[in-house]
């Protein structure tokens, strides 16, 4: 999970370039439900093992994991019960975050939902402007072959007229005699 949010969630203030989820509200709650996870103290842990820096497990400043294995073999051996009490319930937090992450109303099943609904939305209303771009050019297309078609009928009626112009005999000639 560490890989993915650094992979999509990052933000590189030399390059000015932000991953795909960089801000995302669903990547950001989800990243802090996990590290709650590992940080709290689960329902069912008793006795002395209540998180898991108590077994020798850490988080790393790049948000990995690291484990100590002599704190993890000393904690088995000297408090098994308490080990084992603590990953029930660890286990347990892990299923129920798990499910409101991405059961059937989790937070990453509603924001997948939600954008593909966006998705859906937004190539309807391209297609609709689309068909109305299509209809705008139709309807272009028409006018500008009405008026080509009136302008050459006007040509023509402009040549006919210039030409029986043309054929009058001239005013002033008709005047001298």
């Amino acid at each position: 999970f560490i890989a993915q949010v650094k992979q999509y969630g990052y933000y590189d203030a030399t390059t000015k370039t932000a991953g795909t989820l960089q801000g995302d509200y669903t990547l950001r709650s989800a990243q802090s439900d996990l590290y709650k996870l590992i940080s709290t103290t689960p329902t069912g842990a008793t006795g002395t093992i209540k998180t898991l820096s108590d077994l020798g497990v850490s988080v790393q400043r790049d948000g990995t994991l690291s484990v100590d294995s002599t704190k993890l073999s000393n904690a088995v051996s000297s408090h098994y019960a308490d080990v084992a009490g603590y990953l029930s319930g660890l286990g347990g937090a892990v299923k129920t975050t798990s499910d409101m992450l991405t059961g059937t109303n989790g937070m990453i099943t509603n924001a997948t939902a939600s954008l593909n609904a966006d998705v859906k939305d937004i190539g309807n209303r391209r297609d609709q402007l689309n068909a109305r771009l299509t209809a705008i050019e139709a309807r272009y297309r028409s006018q500008f072959t009405a008026l080509d078609t009136l302008i050459s009928n006007m040509t023509a009626t402009s040549t006919y007229l210039t030409q029986q112009l043309a054929a009058l005999p001239s005013a002033s000639s008709s005047s001298s005699k």
